[in-house]
């Protein structure tokens, strides 16, 4: 039988098995059919290489240590570029026009006193698109402004569509953005008061302890523009038509996305109570690639990883070991009785021979 020695292309199938990739998706990745990705798949179960693990729900790949080792193959290999190999180690800092985007924010600033719904349908802006949006127990009022829109109902004021870019390096933390955003809009938020108020003079706005106006953030979206890694993950949906996102495991709604709507692929957070914070941790995953730790802890896990393969491998040939010196000792113990019963059956016929000669 001639002897298997893996490719290059066993050690991407490897790789991509690791990245939890299904067959069809490192069929597109390599250029070959899915039949010839599970046929290789096959090779390196039967050669020892990849061991198939079974769950409840799911059933996934992992490496032997001997499976680890193909990995090393890869190590200066150019034929192809994964996202980590290839987009992870590039920081945002290296390109200077990089930007974050907060956009598609909505402010909801409470009224200090409701105001009659039926006023609301006496209202027309002549200098603004205006129209009714009539809801099951009452109407919102929408006037469009220039650069946001306005929802008046008889209990609050929104604004929507406010949007602040700020160069990525001048943010420390996300969160700033939304404090630059309600300070920047602040004096227009307290101009819209005046002009609301002379369609209806009573409105006035919740203020804090302060006198600051009690404005809450319910909605936005937070992108970070020319990032490296959503233009690697642009490139690939272009070829595979497939979308990056990532939805919450808490309450499932869409979190994360590749957007391409502004020009250049952007990561974007979309969830609508989470987009800073899920961009927060993106920031911190970005430092911890520049600073090194991210791959400190990947080659920490591996290297606890392969000690456990090599504590099983171990654990194998001990197990074999004892198994052998089981059937030696067995040997040896059966190789004595039949010497033992040899010898008893030696002396039986001695007894019988002078048995014999005494009846005589």
């Amino acid at each position: 039988m001639k002897p298997f020695t893996p490719s290059v292309q066993h050690a991407w199938i490897v790789r991509h098995l690791l990245a939890q990739k299904s067959i069809r998706e490192i069929s597109r990745l390599l250029g070959k059919s899915p039949k010839t990705i599970l046929f290789a798949i096959r090779r390196l179960e039967k050669h020892g290489y990849l061991v198939r693990q079974v769950r409840s729900d799911h059933s996934f790949y992992s490496l032997t240590l001997e499976g680890y080792s193909l990995l090393e193959m890869l190590k200066g290999n150019t034929q192809e570029k994964t996202i980590t190999e290839s987009v992870i180690r590039e920081t945002p800092t290296e390109k200077p026009q990089q930007f974050w985007r907060l956009h598609a924010l909505q402010f909801k600033i409470p009224l200090k006193d409701p105001i009659p719904s039926e006023s609301i349908h006496l209202v027309q802006f002549k200098d603004h698109p205006t129209r009714l949006r009539n809801l099951q127990n009452h109407s919102d009022l929408i006037v469009d402004f220039q650069d946001f829109t306005c929802t008046l109902s008889t209990r609050a004021l929104k604004i929507t569509g406010i949007q602040i870019r700020l160069p990525y390096e001048a943010v420390e933390d996300p969160e700033i953005l939304l404090e630059k955003a309600t300070q920047t809009f602040m004096p227009e938020i307290e101009n819209l008061e005046s002009i609301f108020r002379k369609h209806f003079p009573k409105l006035k706005l919740r203020r804090l302890a302060n006198n600051t106006i009690d404005v809450k953030v319910i909605k936005g979206e937070l992108a970070l523009e020319a990032d490296t890694l959503a233009v690697k993950v642009g490139d690939i949906q272009k070829k595979t038509g497939e979308k990056l996102k990532v939805y919450d495991p808490e309450d499932n709604k869409l979190s994360m996305i590749v957007d391409f709507s502004k020009g250049p692929p952007e990561l974007e957070g979309v969830h609508p109570k989470r987009f800073i914070e899920n961009m927060q941790i993106y920031k911190g995953f970005l430092e911890d690639l520049t600073s090194g730790k991210f791959y400190k802890r990947f080659e920490a896990i591996q290297e606890v990883q392969e000690e456990q393969q090599q504590i099983l491998k171990k654990t194998q040939e001990l197990h074999k070991e004892l198994t052998t010196r089981t059937d030696e000792s067995l040997g040896q113990v059966i190789d004595l009785i039949q010497k033992m019963s040899v010898q008893f059956y030696s002396s039986l016929e001695e007894m019988r021979k002078v048995v014999v000669e005494l009846k005589r």
